[in-house]
Protein backbone atom coordinates (compact mmCIF):
# COMPACT_ATOMS: atom_id res chain seq x y z
CA UNK A 1 0.00 0.00 0.00
CA UNK A 2 1.46 3.33 -1.02
CA UNK A 3 1.24 6.65 0.83
CA UNK A 4 -1.20 7.91 -1.78
CA UNK A 5 -3.46 4.88 -1.19
CA UNK A 6 -3.44 5.55 2.54
CA UNK A 7 -4.24 9.23 1.96
CA UNK A 8 -7.19 8.34 -0.27
CA UNK A 9 -8.55 5.96 2.37
CA UNK A 10 -8.25 8.61 5.07
CA UNK A 11 -5.62 6.77 7.11
CA UNK A 12 -3.14 9.66 7.11
CA UNK A 13 -3.33 13.30 8.06
CA UNK A 14 -3.40 15.76 5.16
CA UNK A 15 0.11 16.63 3.96
CA UNK A 16 -0.15 20.22 5.24
CA UNK A 17 -0.47 18.84 8.81
CA UNK A 18 2.62 16.63 8.59
CA UNK A 19 5.54 17.49 10.87
CA UNK A 20 9.19 17.61 9.83
CA UNK A 21 10.43 16.23 13.14
CA UNK A 22 10.01 12.74 14.51
CA UNK A 23 7.31 12.67 17.19
CA UNK A 24 8.42 11.91 20.75
CA UNK A 25 7.32 8.60 22.21
CA UNK A 26 5.27 8.16 25.38
CA UNK A 27 6.65 4.68 26.06
CA UNK A 28 8.28 4.36 29.47
CA UNK A 29 11.89 3.38 28.77
CA UNK A 30 12.69 1.62 32.06
CA UNK A 31 9.83 -0.92 31.90
CA UNK A 32 10.55 -1.50 28.22
CA UNK A 33 14.21 -2.26 28.97
CA UNK A 34 13.14 -4.60 31.78
CA UNK A 35 10.88 -6.47 29.36
CA UNK A 36 13.72 -6.67 26.82
CA UNK A 37 16.07 -8.07 29.48
CA UNK A 38 13.39 -10.61 30.43
CA UNK A 39 13.10 -11.73 26.80
CA UNK A 40 16.87 -12.18 26.55
CA UNK A 41 17.05 -14.05 29.85
CA UNK A 42 14.17 -16.31 28.90
CA UNK A 43 15.85 -17.20 25.62
CA UNK A 44 19.09 -18.09 27.37
CA UNK A 45 17.26 -20.18 29.97
CA UNK A 46 15.29 -22.07 27.33
CA UNK A 47 18.45 -22.74 25.30
CA UNK A 48 20.54 -23.81 28.29
CA UNK A 49 17.68 -25.82 29.80
CA UNK A 50 17.88 -28.35 26.98
CA UNK A 51 14.37 -29.63 27.67
CA UNK A 52 14.75 -29.85 31.43
CA UNK A 53 13.40 -27.62 34.21
CA UNK A 54 15.32 -24.49 33.12
CA UNK A 55 13.48 -24.67 29.80
CA UNK A 56 10.11 -24.45 31.54
CA UNK A 57 11.30 -21.62 33.79
CA UNK A 58 12.49 -19.81 30.64
CA UNK A 59 9.14 -20.43 28.98
CA UNK A 60 7.28 -19.02 31.99
CA UNK A 61 9.56 -15.97 31.98
CA UNK A 62 8.98 -15.55 28.23
CA UNK A 63 5.21 -15.59 28.71
CA UNK A 64 5.49 -13.08 31.56
CA UNK A 65 7.69 -10.85 29.38
CA UNK A 66 5.18 -11.12 26.54
CA UNK A 67 2.40 -10.04 28.88
CA UNK A 68 4.61 -7.19 30.14
CA UNK A 69 5.36 -6.05 26.60
CA UNK A 70 1.66 -6.08 25.78
CA UNK A 71 0.87 -4.06 28.91
CA UNK A 72 3.59 -1.47 28.24
CA UNK A 73 2.40 -1.14 24.63
CA UNK A 74 -1.25 -0.72 25.60
CA UNK A 75 -0.38 1.89 28.23
CA UNK A 76 1.68 3.82 25.66
CA UNK A 77 -1.14 3.70 23.13
CA UNK A 78 -3.63 4.85 25.77
CA UNK A 79 -1.43 7.78 26.80
CA UNK A 80 -1.13 8.95 23.18
CA UNK A 81 -4.90 9.07 22.76
CA UNK A 82 -5.49 11.22 25.85
CA UNK A 83 -5.72 14.96 25.15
Amino acid sequence: MTVEDMERKGLLLPRDQWQDEVPDTNVAHVPLMAVFASFLTSGVLMYEGNGKSLTWIGLALFLAALAGFTLVSLLAIGSQREP
